[in-house]
């Protein structure tokens, strides 16, 4: 049964046009309702701010929601069907499996199912190269939103094996903390916050991100709290006991995850992909149980220049000032 699901779904999809316009009717209006999304217009906002370098024809290029309806508006089931025979095959797939099973079975099944399917394109990766963006302040306005919202972000030149990546992932968290309690619990300011932080595994295109939803007549607020609880962490860092916290918190977390089989399927599958080992896994969580808090502060002050920061916001702006 399963070497017929796997030939028939992969091998040789149907690309029905009726079901193919329900797709279309799903994600047009996922789109049509982005447009009036105060978090999802500020993302799109930043990625193509830093996808700039980007024209129209490449796979990085960001649309605009409007843009991305025209093109879902106009693609037929026939090109998905075509794209689809030309650039998916087996030859550079990878298959991770976790559970009680007989490997001499399973692999003859995946054999016989997947075996000589190979794309009429070859497989080729394509690189991002990083690129500095200037930093930018950009605003737009939905008349009578209720919400508004706002992404600060940062690239940084850095993949996923920087040694500097274990301290900024564990300070991003912390950082994460720290806004939460002065925006949302002190101040009052934001609904939500949070930073994030993460890296390409092949790539030097790392992302710093903090992103909060609010009332529109708070927005100055919320960017200047935000600025200044940057600036306080830049300056005098975190204590030990913050940072013992953080990484029992993420090892733990780590080990949940591993505990879960399809989650621990997802990583070996991953590693396979990278050409990796569970030796990195391990390595990586060695270098999160030694960091210091002087290697998270060193980490954040060679990596992250408020300067270089770039605001997006969304919602009622105009028609409600700072207080």
């Amino acid at each position: 049964m399963l070497r017929i699901l796997l030939a028939e779904s992969l091998r040789k999809p149907a690309f029905n046009p009726s079901e193919f316009e329900l797709v279309r009717e799903n994600v047009l209006a996922l789109f049509e309702a982005r447009q009036s999304d105060v978090m999802q217009l500020t993302e799109n906002a930043f990625e193509r701010h830093f996808n700039r370098g980007y024209d129209e024809a490449h796979v990085f290029f960001t649309p605009t929601f409007d843009e991305q309806i025209a093109r879902w508006e106009a693609v037929t089931a026939e090109q998905a069907r075509d794209f689809w025979v030309s650039f998916s095959g087996a030859e550079g797939g990878t298959v991770a499996i976790v559970g009680d099973f007989d490997p001499d079975v399973i692999v003859p099944v995946l054999d016989e199912a997947l075996g000589g399917w190979n794309a009429k394109e070859p497989f080729a990766r394509i690189h991002r190269t990083y690129a500095d963006v200037p930093a930018v302040g950009i605003d737009i306005e939905i008349p009578d939103k209720a919400n508004a919202g706002m992404v600060a972000a940062l690239r940084i030149r850095m993949r996923d094996d920087h040694a500097n990546f274990p301290a900024l992932v564990l300070a991003t968290d912390l950082l994460s903390s720290r806004l939460y309690n002065r925006i949302r619990e002190r101040e009052g300011l934001s609904y939500g916050v949070q930073s994030r932080f993460r890296a390409d595994p092949f790539d030097e295109i790392a992302t710093f991100v903090c992103d909060a939803v609010f009332a529109p007549e708070n927005a100055d607020r919320v960017v200047s709290a935000f600025r200044g609880e940057l600036d306080r962490t830049l300056t005098w860092g975190f204590t030990a006991e913050e940072v013992e916290a953080a990484k029992h918190a993420y090892l733990a977390g780590a080990l949940r995850q591993r505990l879960s089989d399809e989650e621990l399927a997802s990583i070996l599958d991953f590693n396979l992909y990278l050409d990796r080992t569970m030796e990195f896994v391990a390595q990586r969580e060695a270098a999160i149980e030694a960091l210091t808090p002087d290697d998270l502060l060193g980490a954040l002050r060679r990596h992250i220049d408020p300067k270089k920061m770039s605001i997006f916001r969304a919602g009622d702006l105009a028609n409600n000032p700072a207080r």
